[in-house]
């Protein structure tokens, strides 16, 4: 994978989706668990909520699609899954299409949105999200936040 800037945002979100695997006792971050720290961010919520989703229904479609384990999986690297590697690439990806020279949470969230297998590129679908109304609606956002 090739390497790419990424902003303040996405070190924590990434940081937080390994916490959201620990919580649910999971031994690796999957997509589910980078969707639900992106639910955290400010800027995503905003561009879920202008894309007519609801975050809380989000959440809430994801923490009720996945099981919770009991085994607590603490201190470890947790390695990421194919879908979520999938994510970071499409992310860079992202970014680089969009003349951005940092990979910023917005980018993560289109990852998301255009990975296909993953558990959240499944509940972004049902919820209605779409690639081109989503990367419009990024630059849109990412506009109003300079």
């Amino acid at each position: 994978m090739a390497t790419y800037d990424s902003t303040d945002r996405v070190r924590a979100s990434l940081q937080c989706a390994r916490e959201e695997a620990e919580r649910l006792g999971h031994d690796y971050v999957g997509t589910e668990h980078i969707l639900l720290a992106l639910l955290r961010d400010d800027v995503v919520v905003k561009l879920i909520s202008a894309l007519g989703a609801e975050p809380t229904k989000l959440r809430a479609a994801i923490e009720f699609g996945v099981t919770p384990r009991s085994a607590r999986v603490v201190g470890t690297d947790l390695p990421f899954t194919g879908p979520a590697k999938v994510v970071l690439e499409l992310a860079m990806r992202e970014a680089r299409e969009l003349d951005d020279s940092q990979v910023g949470t917005e980018h993560l969230f289109l990852g998301l949105v255009r990975e296909d297998y993953g558990v959240a590129a499944q509940a972004l679908a049902q919820s209605g999200i779409r690639i081109d109304a989503a990367r419009a609606e990024a630059v849109r956002v990412a506009r109003e936040n300079l």
